[in-house]
């Protein structure tokens, strides 16, 4: 701005060896500007704290710890669709058909719960385990009843299994 003026007033001014002296002059002024600037800046942001500068925590949260595993019956076979949950968590997940499973654990949980139709409900420590294989015993109690309901109607055609129909 001040060179702008100044090259105005004496054109001749562009073309001697002072440019660059000036342009450096110019280039101070407005460096000068700035840092008033932003110590004003600062001033009333640490007066707007009373007096004190802000502090800011930053919190670091490590990372979720992986557990992987198998879901086994008691004679070693692989259980698909064991489910495994994280006590006190809504975290769920269900084995594959390997009896094969992976689970996220949050911070400050270890016990996953391990259950399945016909078997024993399990809870097993995973502390400091990246890897586990689970067994599971049968259940002693068998289910008394089952009971199947279907409404509707469908075609004999479209029938892909067994009807039966039962009166009483």
């Amino acid at each position: 701005m001040y060179l702008t003026a100044l090259c105005k007033k004496m054109p001749s001014l562009k073309t001697t060896r002072l440019l660059p002296f000036l342009l450096l002059a110019n280039s101070i002024v407005l460096i000068m500007n700035l840092t008033a600037i932003l110590l004003l800046a600062a001033v009333l942001q640490v007066s707007a704290y009373g007096g004190k500068a802000p502090q800011f925590t930053l919190k670091v949260q490590p990372p979720p710890v992986i557990v992987k595993g198998t879901v086994k019956d008691d004679l070693g076979s692989a259980l698909t669709a064991a489910t495994i949950s994280v006590l006190g968590t809504t975290t769920t997940v269900q084995t594959n058909p390997n009896g094969e499973f992976t689970i996220e654990m949050p911070e400050g949980k270890s016990v996953l719960l391990i259950s399945m139709v016909g078997f024993e409900p399990q809870k097993v420590n995973a502390a400091g385990r990246s890897s586990l294989t689970i067994l599971m015993s049968k259940s002693q109690q068998s289910l008394d009843q089952v009971v199947v309901v279907g409404y509707g109607t469908q075609k004999k055609v479209n029938l892909t299994g067994a009807v039966r129909v039962v009166e009483f």
